[in-house]
């Protein structure tokens, strides 16, 4: 199936408005995890200490946001100065000239405005001393360990070309050939990989990598870097399940041309610098211009979650204006709206087609056979969806009805799997198909691994393979002998072989009953 990817955008505190909107997010989940539904999830700056904090340590939205408050109170309140410059402050005053330029002397002096050592020791107690970005999960009662969801934060090297660098717990499939336009880190030897807390820089040398600073310096947009990753660990899939973007704010664009020149203090090189760096942080042209990229039949799995800024204040380091960004989400019209739909999209990624048998296109229409199936947690997962829709939701194609949702009751009693086997008629192996989850207000979205053709789940599913599949008809996983064998091939071959005619009658059925093309 295709990856589900999450992005967060850095902003300094306005990274609380993205975990506001996860918090939104989570509650229309219900009793179903954020972190169970994704595959992979890339931050920078503010971004990656969420991602961290949502996927390494598996903390719930709301501890994240509390332990984001206390974090940034802590780094953003204690700027460098000097004796000096605090004695101008008192005699010349805080927005004097003389006080300014000791302060941007001393940070300049100091190669940044805030105390490295206040940075590292919070990451220290929030994320521990000794664990690795690399580090797998222990699973409860016992010592053994498990892979954790992929993440990545994003960080950017101090040579001339300020590359981006990702720090993540993956590796780059050795099959993938296009070029991320990012070098992911991983060390030779297990014994050097980063530290949690070496994985977000204000600006950090990690011995023997090298020094990094933040990420939001150069790619600020995390959706693009991690839409270009899945290319490089996932090549055989085409596109993302899913790409939900978490953006810091975005600010109003000045209309008309550019203003003239004032004076020195207004339009100076260095103010003029300082606007284009402030400019990063609004990613919202980027975010445009990479949908606008995407093929047209995709843009609808591109989801974006961001509030207009207008006339508010754009500090990134003042922490008394985190409560009213924060205020900004729940007040911003739309927004349970948007949360909601968001979760719903994510719901739906989790599940995935499996086909059973490879279907006789001797005519045309012709059936294809198969089940539907669901990643993760499938009892949580379905209870989430009926919660959202208790009015229910329905299985598509583009040209049909397959038949209702029904919920718990399509989970095996045995393994707890979902398992839906369903049919629809296609007029051609390679004639691209949807399958969707649609609600009675004709909203829909499409499961995992769509829009996609026959012949390219046949030749994924090996089936057309002349000395037959790499796993020689032994899967990885134990068979169930209730569901996997209830979906066996023979029920298959005795419905694709059904006529026009039969396939007319059933249809009149579906108006009355939508469990007449069920298997």
């Amino acid at each position: 199936m295709n990856p589900t990817v999450l992005a967060i955008d850095g902003g300094g505190v306005r990274g609380v408005i993205p975990l506001e909107f996860l918090t939104l997010i989570q509650e229309s989940l219900g009793s179903c995890l954020l972190q169970d539904l994704i595959d992979i999830s890339i931050g920078t700056s503010s971004g990656g200490l969420s991602v961290l904090a949502l996927f390494q340590k598996r903390w719930e939205v709301l501890k994240c946001a509390k332990i984001f408050d206390d974090m940034a109170r802590c780094i953003f309140q204690q700027r460098k100065s000097s004796s000096l410059s605090r004695l101008s402050q008192s005699v010349f005053g805080r927005l004097s000239l003389f006080s300014t330029i000791h302060k941007w002397l001393i940070w300049l002096l100091h190669d940044g405005c805030y105390d490295g050592s206040v940075f590292d020791a919070a990451l220290k107690a929030v994320f521990g001393v000794k664990s690795r970005v690399f580090d797998g999960l222990c699973a409860e009662h016992t010592s053994a360990t498990y892979s954790n969801t992929r993440i990545g934060v994003v960080a950017t090297g101090i040579s001339k070309d300020t590359s981006s660098f990702v720090f993540g717990n993956f590796n780059a499939s050795e099959t993938s050939e296009t070029d991320p336009g990012c070098e992911i880190v991983r060390p030779v030897e297990t014994d050097c990989e980063p530290f949690v807390w070496e994985a977000f820089f204000p600006t950090a040398d990690i011995d023997p990598l090298g020094s990094f600073q933040d990420g939001g310096l150069r790619d600020n947009l995390a959706a693009d870097i991690a839409k270009r990753l899945c290319r490089q660990i996932w090549p055989s899939r085409k596109n993302p399940a899913r790409i939900l973007s978490l953006g810091t704010g975005a600010t109003a664009r000045a209309a008309g041309s550019s203003p003239h020149f004032r004076h020195v203090f207004r339009d100076s090189f260095l103010r003029r610098s300082f606007n284009a760096w402030m400019s990063l942080m609004d990613t919202e042209t980027e975010w445009t211009k990479m949908v606008e990229q995407s093929e047209s039949e995709r843009k609808q799995d591109y989801i974006r979650l961001n509030i207009p800024l207008q006339d508010e204040p754009s500090a990134i380091d003042a922490v008394e204006t985190m409560e009213h960004y924060r205020n900004l989400v729940i007040l911003y019209p739309g927004s349970a709206r948007m949360a909601r739909e968001a979760a719903t999209a994510l719901l739906i990624s989790r599940f995935f087609f499996v086909m059973c048998t490879l279907p006789e296109d001797t005519t045309s229409p012709f059936w294809c056979w198969g089940v539907i199936r669901c990643k993760g947690p499938a009892k949580q997962i379905v209870e989430s969806l009926e919660q959202l829709y208790p009015q229910g939701l329905t299985f598509t194609t583009d040209l049909e009805v397959i038949g209702q949702f029904e919920g718990l009751g399509e989970l095996c009693l045995d393994c707890g799997r979902y398992c839906r086997p369903i049919t629809f008629l296609s007029h051609h192996l390679d004639k691209t198909v949807n399958i969707y989850l649609k609600t009675r207000t004709k909203k829909r979205w499409r499961i995992s691994g769509f829009p996609d053709s026959l012949a390219s789940y046949a030749q994924r599913q090996h089936f057309y393979a002349p000395f037959g599949r790499p796993d020689h008809g032994c899967p990885g996983a134990a068979l169930c002998g209730s569901c996997d064998e209830s979906v066996g091939p023979q029920q298959g071959q005795r419905r694709k072989r059904a006529s026009l005619d039969s396939r007319r009658g059933q249809r009149k059925k579906v108006r009355g009953g939508p469990s007449a093309e069920i298997s």
